[in-house]
């Protein structure tokens, strides 16, 4: 939807990988710590390697998250959190119900990435 590319599955002719924008839904615990970026945006600072970012095996450190589930609501109400604090953005993952999802933009070429 509005330009975003959702992961392709695994009879998909492209990766995820292959597009800067991507949405996952992930179980709880999500398992990021975020922060925020000089700039302002909410940025993937690490991960749990048992959370749910990180076996999904496509959220990296140094992605940015541009929206995400919203507290309340259903699984499509998403969040835009691209000016929040990384600190108030991360409480209300963990206070979401349910699964978690998330739109990101993956990080420049070059920054390490987290392994599932």
């Amino acid at each position: 939807a509005g330009g975003e590319q959702a992961a392709a599955g695994a009879g998909g002719a492209r990766s995820a990988r292959d597009y800067s924008l991507y949405a996952v839904t992930v179980a709880k615990p999500v398992g990021l710590v975020l922060a925020n970026s000089d700039d302002g945006e909410v940025v993937v600072e690490s991960l749990d390697p048992s959370g749910g970012a990180a076996l999904s095996g496509m959220v990296g450190a140094g992605d940015v998250l541009l929206r995400a589930s919203a507290v309340f609501g259903g699984e499509d109400r998403l969040w835009d959190v691209r000016a929040g604090d990384a600190r108030r953005v991360q409480s209300a993952l963990a206070l979401r119900q349910g699964d978690v999802r998330m739109v990101l933009r993956r990080a420049a070429r070059g920054c390490v990435r987290a392994r599932a």
